[in-house]
């Protein structure tokens, strides 16, 4: 008999078989090459920066800087901030100007690194402009949200909710390349659990508003999910519909302003 060695210790061979067993193994190692597959999320970048997420959130400070200046400004966060009774009462661009407002430069900076690190992940899978409609989309959603879990005596500010929306998203569309390969089908919900495990570390401070952040996890999670076939359209990532995009998310702010103003 010939000896030889293996993944787990050693093993004997007639000397007889020797050449079947070797033809066996080398089919094996041919076979198995490729083995275990690569999910598509190692593949490429998992975080898109643009010099447009940086103009988007230096507005975004700039807008607060204004306001702290002006001697109205406690006048503009009462008339933008999310006061739930007002919501419910119909003035629904609260859920969109609250997420512009912040109570100091600390509450603002956390938002503006969460926003640029969560929405250059969103943006990967649908690109620069339909990522930061969804991010608007999907936190107005967890700002209604948290109005009608409160219905009355809550008011808040902040870009937080628009952020774990970010997140929300983030986990609903890694479902998809888990979707993509018959392997990982049954795990499909590890991104989602992957959002609720960022989610524990990042917004359940009891300092913050945390039901907000749920919210904005819920909205994110739930638009993500109704737009995953929209990530499997090549045109999605074209400049003629991203650029529209971003114009409309700039436009959709103004505008729930304007209603305020």
């Amino acid at each position: 008999s010939v000896e030889g060695r293996g993944a787990g210790g050693r093993y004997f061979v007639p000397l007889n078989y020797q050449s079947f067993a070797v033809n066996e193994l080398r089919q094996f190692q041919q076979e198995n090459r490729n083995w275990p597959p690569v999910l598509a999320s190692h593949k490429g970048e998992l975080f898109q920066f643009s010099v447009f997420h940086l103009g988007m959130v230096t507005v975004l400070a700039w807008f607060h800087w204004w306001v702290s200046g002006l001697p109205d400004s406690r006048g503009w966060t009462e008339s933008g901030m999310l006061a739930v009774e007002k919501v419910i009462g119909g003035e629904w661009y609260r859920t969109v100007t609250a997420l512009t407002l912040h109570v100091d430069y600390g509450h603002l900076i956390s938002n503006i690194l969460g926003l640029l690190i969560f929405v250059g992940g969103v943006h990967q899978f649908v690109g620069l402009g339909v990522s930061w409609l969804l991010v608007l989309i999907s936190g107005a959603i967890g700002n209604y949200g948290t109005a009608l879990f409160y219905q009355s005596a809550h008011n808040a500010v902040g870009a937080s909710t628009a952020v774990f929306a970010a997140v929300g998203l983030l986990g609903a569309f890694g479902v998809r390349r888990y979707l993509l390969h018959k392997v990982f089908r049954r795990r499909f919900f590890v991104p989602l659990v992957g959002a609720l495990g960022l989610f524990a570390m990042l917004g359940t401070n009891p300092a913050s508003d945390v039901m907000a952040h749920i919210f904005g996890l819920l909205g994110g999670t739930l638009t993500g999910l109704i737009c995953l076939p929209l990530t499997e359209a090549p045109v999605l990532k074209r400049w003629w519909i991203q650029v529209p995009a971003l114009s409309l998310t700039i436009m959709a702010i103004i505008y729930c302003w304007q209603l305020q103003r």
